[in-house]
């Protein structure tokens, strides 16, 4: 009776060891990082220990906790590089914190209103060094450019026939002619 006891003890033994989870080193070292607050080096070591155990619940979590901590880490060290000043700084760690967390908005929006003012402090230091305007250069620049029509005259299409001879005469009105390669092909105009 002893001795079923104790193969018993030693089967439910395996059984117990067999079934939970071994170290993984990466996990660990990932802890470590994490300790230290490099969060980059965490990052990196919790996904690789996902990869290796993709089931391990424990993992999954601590590499979306990582993966938010380390986006939030970017996007403080880019708004203290805004008010900093460092623009470059600045949008290099919103860049980095949108790709760690993709789903983190600040980071976009950060990003975008530091490139924006990047955009800003270049147009004016390109408009500072750009020589003054000639005078005939000022009418060029002054609006968009004008569409000037061959006639003014309204045009009145009255026909009962098919859509060719339609395209056909609001083309010569147009100044453009119009083909088609095959009864299939969509039309198109040349001038």
């Amino acid at each position: 009776m002893r001795r079923i006891y104790s193969v018993c003890l030693l089967v439910a033994t395996g059984v117990f060891l067999c079934g939970c989870p071994k170290s993984n080193s990466d996990f660990d070292e990932g802890k470590k990082a994490e300790a230290i607050e490099d969060y980059d080096t965490a990052l990196v070591h919790y996904e690789t220990a996902l990869r290796a155990a993709p089931t391990n619940a424990e993992y999954k979590l601590r590499t979306a906790h990582m993966r938010f901590t380390d986006g939030q880490y970017h996007l403080e060290k880019g708004e203290k590089a805004l008010q900093a000043g460092d623009l470059q700084l600045a949008a290099t760690e919103f860049k980095r914190a949108q790709s760690v967390d993709p789903s983190n908005a600040a980071a976009d929006q950060e990003l975008k209103k530091a490139l924006d003012l990047i955009a800003a402090k270049t147009a004016a230091a390109n408009s500072a060094m750009a020589p003054t305007a000639e005078a005939g250069d000022e009418e060029l620049l002054a609006g968009p450019p004008q569409l000037k029509p061959l006639s003014r005259e309204p045009i009145n299409l009255k026909s009962t026939n098919n859509s060719r001879q339609i395209f056909e005469a609001v083309a010569r009105l147009a100044g453009l002619s119009v083909s088609s390669w095959t009864s299939a092909s969509p039309w198109s105009c040349r001038m």
